[in-house]
């Protein structure tokens, strides 16, 4: 940064070569023509300053530099501001079996967003073996495979001997494959018999009408039939993955935070730096791995997630993504198939409580809050979860409402060392207590 002075020191330096080259004047004596001469020429004389000092934002990137200055910079580096994206995802319907939702049909959520189907679906009988287990008044059911099924729908429960946990219930989903209910007895646990989890419905990928982040939409949101479409419920769920991706225009100050950091790290042909570079342009990738020589000399493998998804395990869409831009700077001399894209394997993990003190709403939110953001900052690829610092990680929680650490905790699983391995990346699966 260059030096420059303010208006107060130009005054006062003018006044006092005035006053030592022409020794019969006062120029500090308010009225006077000589103090109008000099202060006036302090003026123009700060004008300079001030169009020095934002020649100087021009000149050399900052965060106060105008957009158009960045863009120039980020041409020079070959760098573009990011443009917001739209929100992708599924959301599930119900209704009479047979009945069809169609391509551009529009659904929208409590603001007015409006998200439009992609491809048409049919409603059809969702019938899947599942197993329960009892928590005080919270049953949660293991379903045999993935399941479809959103918070706050209706599924009906059948088979189980104990009749207390058959009939419908508003479920609220935990996982690709768990949701739990509530009721209000206290059958015998885990539950007995033959479990069957029902209902008619179907799951509808959708897209934001508009880009940003304000489109993304979590699990459980309401999203309601902008005109009637016979035979479905004029409400659906948005499914456990959630409405995600969207993307707001992004920022002066990480488009600067970029180009500094491309100045910083000059990348020549395809080396590691002009990898990541490439991998740091796709919106949502937050973490990635470059493993280079793998799996053979010439190839490269790498692996990336997307922490700020419900599902950080990167679709097949995004993958692509990725790999096309990777493939922009592939050299000549080397094959697509020398650049391996991939998700990393998920070592899911749920954290099963059958103690926590203080046991209260808050504590377990704020366990939760805990858990996740460990795993997002400091499990890395390939690289098992130790035992004692997720039991930190726990042990260092703090109710927001009271100020209270836990004290205790017992947990069903996961017990020992959470282990990963290559191409793996462990995953939290949520907390059930």
């Amino acid at each position: 940064m260059i030096n420059l002075p303010n208006y107060e020191t130009i005054v006062s330096r003018i006044r006092s070569d005035t006053q030592r080259l022409l020794t019969a004047l006062d120029p500090t004596i308010f009225g006077s023509l000589i103090r109008a001469i000099t202060d006036s020429n302090a003026g123009r004389h700060y004008d300079n300053v001030l169009s020095l000092k934002q020649l100087e934002k021009e000149i050399l990137p900052t965060e106060d530099s105008n957009v158009e200055s960045l863009a120039i910079w980020g041409d020079y580096e070959n760098l573009s501001q990011l443009k917001a994206t739209s929100s992708t995802g599924l959301a599930t319907f119900t209704g009479t079996i047979g009945s069809n939702i169609l391509a551009d049909k529009e659904f929208s959520r409590a603001d007015g967003s409006i998200y439009i189907v992609d491809t048409g679906v049919t409603i059809s009988e969702s019938s899947i073996g599942c197993t329960i287990t009892r928590f005080g008044t919270t049953v949660t059911c293991v379903t045999t495979s993935d399941h479809i099924f959103a918070t706050n729908m209706e599924v009906t429960i059948s088979g189980f001997d104990q009749t207390e946990y058959n009939g419908v219930h508003s479920i609220t989903v935990l996982g690709t494959d768990t949701f739990s209910f509530e009721i209000e007895t206290t059958p015998v646990t885990p539950a007995t018999g033959t479990g069957l989890a029902i209902a008619n419905c179907v799951q509808v990928t959708l897209t934001s009408e508009n880009s940003g982040e304000d489109y993304n939409s979590y699990s459980g949101s309401i999203l309601s039939a902008v005109e009637t479409i016979i035979g479905v419920n004029s409400e659906g769920y948005v499914s456990y993955g959630g409405i995600i991706g969207g993307t707001d225009d992004e920022t002066s100050s990480n488009f600067y935070k970029r180009i500094v950091y491309h100045r910083s790290n000059p990348v020549a042909n395809f080396n590691e730096s002009a990898v990541q570079e490439k991998i740091d342009l796709v919106s949502g990738v937050t973490r990635s791995k470059i493993k280079k020589v793998t799996p053979a000399v010439g190839q490269v493998t790498i692996l990336f997630v997307m922490d700020d998804e419900n599902n950080i395990i990167p679709t097949s869409e995004k993958i692509n993504e990725v790999k096309n831009s990777i493939l922009e700077i592939l050299p000549v001399t080397s094959e697509e198939s020398d650049v391996i894209v991939k998700a990393p394997t998920p070592v899911s993990t749920t954290f099963v409580f059958s103690n926590l003190t203080p046991n209260t709403l808050t504590m377990q939110n704020a366990v939760d809050a805990n858990l996740k953001a460990f795993y997002e900052d400091e499990v890395e690829f390939e690289i098992s979860v130790q035992e004692d610092r997720y039991k930190s990680a726990i042990y260092n929680t703090i109710d927001p409402d009271t100020g209270d650490k836990v004290e205790s905790f017992i947990l069903t699983s996961p017990t020992g060392d959470i282990s990963a391995t290559t191409d793996e990346i462990c995953v939290y699966n949520g907390v059930t207590f």
